[in-house]
């Protein structure tokens, strides 16, 4: 049964939130065991997933490294209990990563977006400045996606040309440095012609403006969603206590 895309980023960030809240092994193993499940529904869910966190995971291991020798030099705490509140910290930050990446695997780049704007578009209230903070963030989204891919593109043109083969790791840094002022101004030129054929096209002119791929709210998503409000209560309600 499909799910809302509302009661999906819902219940990824409830289960962020649960991470995030948790205060010991135990309690930490409670969100790891729903992730888990999660991932075993859809087994092609693990090498996207992995691959997203791996440098990640590899990172933070490394952070966790210094702390612990730098705690261990520079403070009188017990190595052992350094050596459990770097572990715990770790294990802390590498779940809410991956119950992320599941979710931005899972959901579709915009989704949430033009499921407000299908509940906003069922209100048929005429305020063009929701239109306007709706149309914002769609665009803010796309800016980065964009600007990555023509990043590519000209490093895709460089490598054909033979100009990258002696790059050390100074030199691409200097060559991103130097290339990306025009990569921007391009980005922005691309905005003002985005903005310029929407207004040509009567943007502005009818509010709400329509949404091209609808995204319908049952009642069995609001249900979803409170069942997934309530066992979030009572998780801070268990881990209070």
């Amino acid at each position: 049964m499909p799910v809302n895309c509302l009661v999906q980023f819902w219940f990824f960030l409830t289960l962020s939130l649960a991470v995030l809240t948790s205060s010991s092994f135990t309690d930490w193993s409670w969100p790891a065991v729903v992730w888990m499940i999660v991932m075993l529904a859809d087994n092609r869910r693990w090498r996207p997933v992995f691959k997203r966190l791996r440098p990640f995971v590899l990172f933070m291991m490394l952070m966790t490294a210094v702390y612990i020798l730098f705690s261990v030099l520079f403070t009188a705490i017990n190595f052992q209990l350094i050596l459990i509140r770097g572990s715990f910290s770790l294990a802390k930050l590498v779940l809410m990563v991956a119950v992320m990446s599941l979710y931005f695997e899972i959901s579709r780049t915009g989704a949430v977006i033009d499921a407000l704007r299908t509940i906003w578009h069922k209100t048929g209230r005429s305020w063009q400045w929701v239109d306007d903070a709706f149309l914002f963030l769609e665009l803010t989204l796309r800016f980065f996606p964009g600007f990555q891919r023509d990043w590519e593109r000209v490093s895709q043109a460089r490598r054909g040309l033979g100009l990258t083969g002696n790059f050390s790791r100074w030199a691409t840094i200097r060559q991103l440095v130097h290339d990306l002022p025009a990569q921007l101004t391009r980005s922005l030129q691309m905005a003002d012609d985005t903005a310029l054929s929407m207004q040509l096209r009567g943007y502005g002119r009818v509010t709400p403006r329509g949404v091209a791929f609808p995204v319908p709210f049952t009642w069995t998503d609001g249900l979803l969603g409170i069942l997934v409000s309530a066992a979030f209560i009572l998780w801070i309600i268990y881990v209070a206590l």
